[in-house]
């Protein structure tokens, strides 16, 4: 791949001239998506914006990664000519470079086929081994070793090879570990190879497990924390106008504010200062307001205005709503220049008015704490399927028995349970996605094994919306 600055990956051309460049950009804006830009564009637009040069920084990172593994590939390369050039090798065995990789030739060697296996890949067209250059440095001690080996050494050499293979799995079982990951196919890997026959490997795996759950608990709790900081820096902001924010107040319940509290204490306060503010500003202002005819308030009945409660009394007489409006009498006018107007008159809301709204609103922000927490099940379990599940080539996934996700936002992903398996089908057909990963007529189809107590949680989560 050709090497770019900052200024060529801000340029939208650079992308559209340069088709590797662009795949790369997409992989990266997919593998980005989720930290960066969930939640306020969808992944298409967040992709289409990386394509635009809008992250330059984002995919400059890929760029040298990808310089820096054909620097250090060459670098392996040269260092590998060096290394075959002083190999020691059985008779009939020979090495040269082929392609960026030593390939070996030789006649039928089983402890030598086991021991090359480790580090390459048996062309079965050339009848060679290929060994990346990056492993040449090994193939002396293999060497060394398969003409020191005996028919007594043969037995430990297996079970050397065992324990290698264990401590392997067991490394990507902890790496998976460390980011909040129970990697089930290491654990058993590591069973099946035998790890309970070593007490060291075992207390390992088990610390691992542990890890595994602790970091993954911690992980959801400061993705929590940080949302519920966020919104009530929304609630903060509204409060400066005098407004409230039910919304953002509705999710602070939702995300555990009631149980933080120095959070709860600003919550409180920013209410609280919404209140003041409003009240000082209805000092100043006069009961009415210019409306447009079209979308009227409704008259007796206690509705939120510029951040408080009022009723409405009546209508006046109708003019036309003109540009200068809006700045005027506020920005419910915008969009409505030219439009039919007229002043509604109101009053201040009763405090029996106050709390049959105040009950309403609660009864609604009750409903939606329920349903964020729905969704959260949906969430967490379409995120427990794409990392635990596998993704099989022509997946079959019948359409009868999806639960469409549309009330999540997600409006082409569907959850679909069989007797067998629970799918997450994942849309990806749009201009700008990656359709190579597709495996299921322009989606992305991942499974994992059909589990009870999992339906039961996902279909109770969908049933509700």
């Amino acid at each position: 791949m050709r090497r770019y600055d900052m200024l060529a990956l801000s340029d939208p051309e650079t992308y559209a001239q340069d088709t590797e460049l662009a795949t790369l950009a997409r992989h990266i804006a997919d593998a980005r998506f989720t930290d960066l830009a969930a939640g306020t564009m969808s992944r298409g637009d967040f992709k289409r914006h990386v394509l635009a040069g809008a992250y330059p920084e984002l995919v400059m990172e890929g760029v040298r990664a990808l310089a820096a593994e054909a620097d250090a590939h060459d670098a392996a390369v040269a260092a590998a000519t060096t290394i075959i050039q002083g190999l020691v090798m059985p008779t009939g065995w020979s090495a040269t470079m082929s392609d960026g990789r030593v390939a070996l030739t030789g006649p039928y060697d089983d402890d030598l086929r086991g021991r090359l296996a480790r580090v390459g890949t048996w062309d079965r067209d050339r009848r060679q081994w290929l060994v990346p250059a990056e492993k040449a440095k090994g193939l002396a001690r293999i060497f060394a070793n398969a003409a020191n080996a005996g028919a007594a050494a043969a037995a430990s050499a297996a079970a050397t090879t065992a324990h290698r293979a264990l401590e392997r799995w067991l490394s990507y079982v902890e790496d998976h570990a460390a980011r909040g990951l129970l990697y089930k196919k290491g654990i058993a890997t590591c069973r099946e190879l035998g790890i309970d026959k070593a007490p060291d490997l075992q207390q390992r795996m088990d610390a691992a497990m542990t890890t595994a759950a602790a970091r993954a608990a911690a992980l959801t709790q400061e993705r929590q924390a940080s949302r519920l900081r966020t919104y009530i820096g929304y609630v903060e902001d509204a409060a400066e106008q005098g407004r409230i924010y039910d919304k953002g107040i509705s999710e602070c319940h939702a995300l555990g504010v009631d149980h933080d509290p120095s959070l709860k204490a600003r919550l409180d306060a920013a209410i609280t200062r919404a209140a003041e503010r409003r009240a000082a500003r209805d000092a100043d202002r006069p009961l009415s307001v210019l409306v447009p005819l079209n979308d009227a308030p409704p008259l007796h009945a206690p509705v939120p205005l510029f951040g408080r409660l009022v009723v409405f009394t009546g209508l006046g007489s109708k003019r036309r709503i003109d540009e200068d409006d809006p700045s005027q009498w506020g920005s419910h006018l915008l969009g409505h220049e030219g439009e039919w107007g007229a002043h509604a008159t109101y009053r201040m809301a009763t405090s029996e008015e106050t709390a049959q709204h105040d009950q309403q609103v609660h009864d609604r922000r009750t409903q939606a704490t329920v349903q964020a927490e729905r969704r959260a099940t949906l969430r967490r379990w379409r995120d427990h399927i794409q990392r635990h599940g596998e993704r099989p080539p022509d997946a079959d996934v019948p359409r009868e028995k999806r639960l469409v996700l549309a009330h999540l936002g997600w409006d082409r992903d569907s959850i679909v349970i069989t007797a067998a398996a629970i799918w997450y089908v994942q849309y990806n057909g749009a201009d700008g996605d990656d359709w190579s990963q597709n495996n299921c007529a322009g989606a992305i189809a991942t499974c994992i094994p059909y589990d009870a107590a999992i339906a039961h949680d996902i279909t109770a989560a969908a049933d509700a919306g």
